[in-house]
């Protein structure tokens, strides 16, 4: 930042010394000295040119180079491996928990069938006994 701060601070130098010698051209000293500050900001707008240029270079070099993007394909494939397996794990723990309950509740389901089929089952003996009970009497 500092050859931009050269290259402003060179135009700003410039600008106030157009003002200086269009506005004092008729006092020789203050004219002197504006145009030798005009002379000495041009060197400093070339320096600052050169400056900003060589940080622009040096900011911009690394996207030129094969190992800044083979860093950067690496950082994000071991960030997405990484989150990847968490949610893998996370996936494999949500499906044996679902698949225990789902056990558990096939489980109460068929011991209540098999009581509820009990039950039935009974009340059937029962009213068959108390169908062959009352044609036993009446053939008796």
């Amino acid at each position: 930042y500092f050859g931009a701060g050269l290259v402003i601070f060179s135009f700003i130098i410039g600008a106030i010394t157009h003002f200086t010698i269009v506005l004092y051209f008729n006092q020789p000293i203050v004219r002197w000295v504006s145009i030798i500050a005009y002379v000495i900001s041009w060197p400093m707008l070339f320096v600052g040119a050169w400056w900003a240029g060589t940080e622009y270079v040096e900011s911009i070099r690394k996207y030129f180079s094969y190992n800044y993007y083979r860093r950067n394909v690496q950082k994000s494939t071991r960030k997405v491996y990484r989150v990847a397996k968490k949610q893998s794990k996370e996936l494999t723990e949500k499906a044996r928990i679902r698949t225990y309950e789902l056990k558990s509740k096939a489980k109460n389901k068929s011991k209540e069938i098999k009581s509820n089929t009990k039950e039935k089952a009974n009340k059937l003996r029962e009213r068959a006994k108390k169908t062959l009970s009352r044609s036993n009497l009446i053939f008796r």
